[in-house]
């Protein structure tokens, strides 16, 4: 037996409570809310917000991501960027290491995706 099991059972062996003590309670609180009901509320609203976005054509942060970086990978060179957007790809890549990510493991996620979108671009539709 841990010693908070012990605790709790000495507790109850030389400090028990009456049965028949008044209720302390002032007002009845239901309890926490049932958490499979939780679950449902939040998919019920994030379904509403993915509609929405859905009806205004809105793309998710996720999606305009992807599509920066299908644009970066895809690119024929380097030289098409400018000073700034160097700038902006370079804090980008300094970012992710500094969250702990690899620079070479993000490279090789890169190279694969270029390579994975231009195979996709030469293959007829």
């Amino acid at each position: 037996m841990d010693q908070i099991s012990r605790i709790n059972q000495l507790q109850r062996q030389y400090h028990p409570r009456s049965e028949s003590r008044p209720r302390s309670r002032t007002i009845e609180h239901s309890g926490r809310p049932d958490p499979a009901v939780t679950k449902a509320k939040d998919r019920f609203r994030t379904a509403g917000w993915r509609s929405e976005n859905d009806k205004l054509g809105r793309p998710e942060a996720s999606t305009i991501s992807m599509a920066i970086l299908k644009a970066v990978c895809t690119a024929e060179s380097v030289d098409q960027f400018d000073e700034k957007s160097v700038g902006i790809l370079t804090k980008a890549l300094r970012d992710l290491e500094a969250r702990g990510y690899s620079l070479a493991e993000t490279k090789v996620v890169m190279r694969r995706l270029r390579k994975r979108w231009r195979q996709e671009a030469q293959q007829p539709a």
